[in-house]
């Protein structure tokens, strides 16, 4: 008998693992998919109950003031306290669902906070889902799936803002309907030309979505663009076009002609623009030492929310959008006058994005932030190097599929960079970094493996 050396018998074995854990979760795959969505789930609404004077509590933000104030009237207005007037700050959808529960369970009471945070919480259980079919389209394999699952559903990073901010905010939908329209049209790219039924139904998809974040529906355009020249004779073009601009107007015409009403003019979308605009764009964010103080100061001087100063300014104009406007005058005349201060603080916006800075994570308090917010600064600047590296790997190993990942980050990660991100705002990027993220991992976990060679045959004595 010939002895096997042991570092032959580990050799073997290292070539094996990750075939072995693959084939536990694909074999697992059903029931691990089941329990992870479903703790999730179970364990953000748990988590409320630890804290129930704080989590139960309603989050005041401009949404909530107009679900109050919906609730009560029937109009959304009153985004900055009681008295600001009809507003175009927010979309119509969340702070409706909001105050229809404010109604029927009453305005900042547990039973109402819980029943919004369910709502969140089964939001932010269908993103999980909609990204995993997404990576499944993708070709990354069961088990890097099951580990992103398992990372997004179990570990408490942004349980606060998936059931406690986004109560209300539409950040978890908006990410949702991203990966939604991402893995409809990854499907259709793999099926061939797309029925009529598939576009009208993926035209409404992007029209709602629409609605809820334009940066999000315009990534789902762009991604349709591409399945249409590669799929869709251009004799089909203008059927398909009446299609969308069909489904547009059916999902968004209501809101229009609200706008038209109210401020004479066609606005599709919120009114807002330029007030996250010019709250990031200004000379002294520049060269600012403290980035946190002299943002906070641009918002109690400029935002109508943040101080009795800024709120006095705002009403000296007949409303929000005239407002609006003129702050947009102001940053358009400043950003022509320093295109290069311009440029320098979008170029730190899109880090920013990517890579938050510590402040961020204490943005509203005047703490320092904490061994725990370091500690989740590493976590997100971690993932999104790896997430980075992946999609750029994924770029030249089937850069077609990857390619609609892409388009769609391209227009939200575009926007969001002419303002200062914040943790809610990044949240669009947290769901798809961690997937990336770890099926790059994943990757490069099977190709550090030992080269296969020959090894010698296994035998026993006897």
């Amino acid at each position: 008998m010939t002895a096997i050396p042991d570092a032959a018998v580990a050799t073997a074995a290292d070539r094996l693992l990750p075939a072995r854990i693959e084939g536990f979760a694909r074999r697992n795959e059903a029931r691990l998919l089941i329990l992870l969505l479903g703790f999730g789930f179970v364990a953000r609404l748990a988590w409320l109950f630890l804290n129930t004077g704080e989590r139960l509590r309603a989050h005041r933000s401009e949404m909530w003031h107009v679900a109050y104030n919906w609730s009560q009237t029937g109009v959304m207005a009153d985004a900055y306290g009681a008295g600001s007037g009809i507003t175009s700050h927010v979309g119509p959808i969340n702070v409706v669902i909001a105050g229809i529960i404010y109604r029927v369970l009453g305005i900042d009471t547990p039973a109402a906070e819980f029943a919004l945070s369910v709502v969140a919480a089964s939001v932010a259980i269908a993103l999980f889902w909609f990204l995993y079919k997404v990576a499944q389209e993708l070709g990354v394999a069961t088990a890097p799936r099951l580990f992103a699952l398992a990372i997004l559903a179990v570990v408490p990073l942004h349980f606060y803002l998936e059931i406690v901010d986004f109560r209300i905010r539409e950040g978890a939908l908006a990410a949702m309907l991203a990966a939604a329209m991402l893995w409809r049209l990854l499907v259709m790219d793999r099926n061939g030309r797309p029925s009529w039924r598939t576009i009208s139904g993926f035209a409404l998809l992007a029209a709602f979505a629409f609605l809820i974040n334009p940066g999000v529906a315009l990534g789902g355009y762009a991604g349709l663009g591409f399945v249409i020249l590669r799929h869709i004779p251009w004799k089909a073009w203008p059927g398909t076009a009446a299609i969308l601009l069909a489904a547009f107007l059916a999902v968004n015409g209501a809101w229009i002609v609200r706008n038209y009403q109210v401020y004479d003019r066609f606005m599709p979308s919120r009114g807002n623009f330029w007030l996250e605009v010019s709250t990031a764009n200004y000379a002294a964010a520049v060269d600012a030492r403290d980035q946190r103080a002299t943002f906070v100061a641009r918002l109690r001087h400029m935002h109508p929310f943040f101080s009795e100063q800024a709120y006095a300014r705002y009403s000296a104009y007949p409303n929000d959008v005239a407002y609006f406007d003129a702050l947009g005058a102001e940053t358009r005349a400043w950003i022509a006058g320093d295109p290069k201060g311009f440029a320098t603080l979008t170029a730190r916006h899109l880090k920013d994005l990517w890579f938050p800075p510590p402040w961020l994570y204490r943005l509203y308090s005047e703490k320092q932030p904490t061994a725990g917010d370091r500690a989740k600064q590493a976590w997100a600047w971690g993932f999104s190097t790896l997430a980075l590296l992946g999609l750029a790997a994924g770029l030249f190993t089937q850069p077609r599929r990857t390619l609609f990942v892409v388009l769609s980050l391209l227009p939200t990660v575009m926007l969001y960079s002419l303002v200062q991100p914040t943790l809610r705002y990044r949240y669009l990027l947290v769901g798809v970094s961690t997937y990336l993220a770890i099926a790059f991992l994943w990757r490069v976990f099977e190709r550090a493996r030992p080269a296969a060679s020959p090894a010698p045959a296994l035998s026993r004595t006897g």
